[in-house]
């Protein structure tokens, strides 16, 4: 029989995220393939002194809090993976930020926040998240407001937090939508809004880029989120560490797709502004499987091709094509996560096979058939 491996997992399991990647590792195939044994030791992730423990692990699954602690663990030259980032280091499997900030700017915008602004967190590689955001929202002729809420002041203080934000959120231009990091911030943001007199959703609409149930329990009005296949994480992340482990090379970087958007009450503005914009959007939908056009959509809308494109660009800082192409792909997303095979859930969406796959590729540098592993990988 073969010599069971002990496998440290330096991953701290105060947050949600944190823990779905744990679970993702204890149910990873590499793992019950060759039968690790897991041994949680989150305080590792936090040590920058030499290696403590009497015994040598065959390897470790980390999640370090600060360089030096990655390069104690480097030290010791156990086969690890990291899934930090920091010291100008990306994580080796990560969700796919770009997407996510494509994702959250799509969802508020539809919901009718036409101002977008963040929470932003100093520091990397938190800081990458405003970033993106504003990296995106440029590409559309956003503006984006921003505001510093570092996570381990709100972590410690989170009341402490609070009037700046009320001050600042107070100031923004309403109804505008709120992205934040994570649950403790979007907690910081809904009791700034109380502080300031804001409403949630109606004078500000609260999106979180990590999914929180704890945080939900805790908000007065449930928050809505960009999911991410944090299992999956943890399914990849083991599996670069058998890689290692068997001598080979772990391989490229691996950035994984969203899984969609989680909407609850805290982004129920609902499609205000231009009724001729939510006409076009409602028949779009209606009619996705079909072969529709521009033309088409402004006929059934009752206005010029030109007026169209126009309220468009205006509302909702898009074309009516790329409106049409973001439906489709989304209605496909759908299927092809509830069992529909690449090639139905692509003509249910009035797409070939071939285009949705390469609209997947550009979007989530991923297949449909991947995205869909990453949703259902919390159920296995």
């Amino acid at each position: 029989m073969a010599a069971i491996r002990r496998i440290v997992v330096a991953i701290g399991a105060e947050h949600q995220y944190q823990r779905s990647v744990i679970a993702g590792i204890a149910q990873a195939p590499s793992r019950q393939r060759e039968g690790w044994e897991l041994v949680l030791a989150p305080g590792l992730a936090q040590r920058s002194e030499p290696w403590p423990l009497a015994w040598r692990p065959d390897g470790i699954l980390a999640w370090t809090t600060c360089d030096q602690a990655h390069a104690a663990l480097a030290a010791t030259a156990i086969p690890f993976e990291d899934l930090s980032g920091g010291d100008g280091r990306l994580p080796n499997v990560r969700t796919d930020l770009p997407a996510i900030c494509r994702l959250a700017i799509d969802h508020l915008l539809a919901c009718g926040y036409r101002q977008l602004a963040i929470a932003d967190i100093p520091g990397d590689p938190y800081r990458i998240y405003a970033g993106a955001m504003a990296a995106e929202a440029g590409r559309r002729g956003l503006e984006l407001a921003s505001h510093p809420l570092p996570w381990r002041e709100v972590g410690r203080d989170p009341l402490g937090q609070v009037a700046g934000f009320a001050a600042w959120l107070a100031g923004l231009p309403r109804p505008i939508g709120l992205l934040c990091h994570a649950g403790g911030q979007a907690l910081s943001a809904a009791a700034a809004c109380r502080c300031a007199g804001l409403e949630i959703p109606d004078d500000v609409g609260l999106l979180t880029s990590d999914d929180e149930p704890l945080g939900n329990l805790l908000a007065a009005v449930p928050l809505s989120a960009v999911g991410k296949p944090e299992a999956l994480v943890g399914e990849r992340l083991a599996e670069r560490l058998a890689r290692r482990l068997a001598g080979r090379d772990p391989g490229p970087p691996e950035v994984l797709a969203p899984t969609g958007i989680i909407a609850r009450a805290s982004t129920e503005l609902g499609r205000l502004g231009d009724p001729l914009v939510v006409r076009a959007l409602d028949w779009m939908a209606a009619h996705l499987a079909e072969p529709i056009g521009v033309e088409a959509v402004a006929r059934a809308a009752g206005v010029s091709r030109r007026a169209l494109e126009r309220h468009f660009r205006d509302v909702r800082r898009t074309t009516v094509l790329a409106e049409i192409q973001r439906l489709r792909v989304a209605r496909a997303m759908v299927l092809v996560e509830g069992g529909a095979t690449v090639a139905a859930a692509a003509a249910a969406a009035g797409m070939s096979s071939s285009a949705l796959y390469k609209r997947f590729q550009r979007q989530y540098h991923g297949s449909p058939a991947a995205w869909a592993e990453g949703v259902r990988a919390p159920a296995r």
